[in-house]
């Protein structure tokens, strides 16, 4: 509990001394509101992993959890190009008691080209495609701001965590330590 107090501080900080008064408030109150909502997973997700697409098999999915979330919004070809910067998540979570879902909910008319084109990337990793929007619409708790689509949730599916540990050394400094610090035994 102390590590997510911590951590929700932390991420308050640094955001607070990135942002102009009134734009801080409004992110305090929707990173409070936020981990106070539950991350609700949907069995329906797509798995595309080894260019094969199967459904999410969520036995497999340990306790913490940590979410990378591509919306609509964003340009989907451009973050499957580089998901590479990801990688080292994924090696972390190995070694450790997490595991990483790197969800792509893309507009319904761009859905054929993105698992076209991951299916091509190949990464050596699992994405998981949004296809019916489940994603999106049981978690319309996730804030448009896409600072928030990168966070860690707990057992309790309750996010621990927000913001993409590399855009910030001392953050994935921090992250780390508490994400093992809560996975080890």
């Amino acid at each position: 509990m102390k590590h997510i107090i911590r951590s929700i501080a932390f991420f308050t900080c640094m955001w607070l001394l990135a942002s102009s008064c009134t734009e801080r408030h409004k992110i305090k109150k929707a990173l409070v509101e936020f981990t106070k909502s539950e991350i609700v997973i949907p069995s329906d997700l797509e798995c595309i992993n080894n260019r094969q697409i199967t459904k999410i098999n969520k036995d497999t999915l340990k306790s913490l959890k940590f979410i990378v979330y591509y919306d609509s919004l964003e340009c989907s070809s451009c973050r499957v190009s580089n998901l590479v910067d990801i990688y080292e998540l994924y090696e972390i979570a190995d070694s450790c008691n997490f595991s990483v879902l790197t969800i792509f909910s893309p507009k319904r008319s761009d859905i054929e080209n993105i698992a076209l084109q991951l299916s091509i990337a190949n990464h050596p990793i699992p994405i998981y495609l949004d296809t019916n929007e489940s994603f999106k619409n049981s978690n319309k708790c996730i804030p448009s701001d896409n600072r928030f689509n990168t966070f860690c949730i707990d057992a309790n599916h309750k996010p621990i965590y927000v913001g993409h540990h590399l855009a910030n050394l001392k953050l994935n400094e921090v992250l780390m330590q508490d994400i093992i610090g809560h996975s080890n035994p």
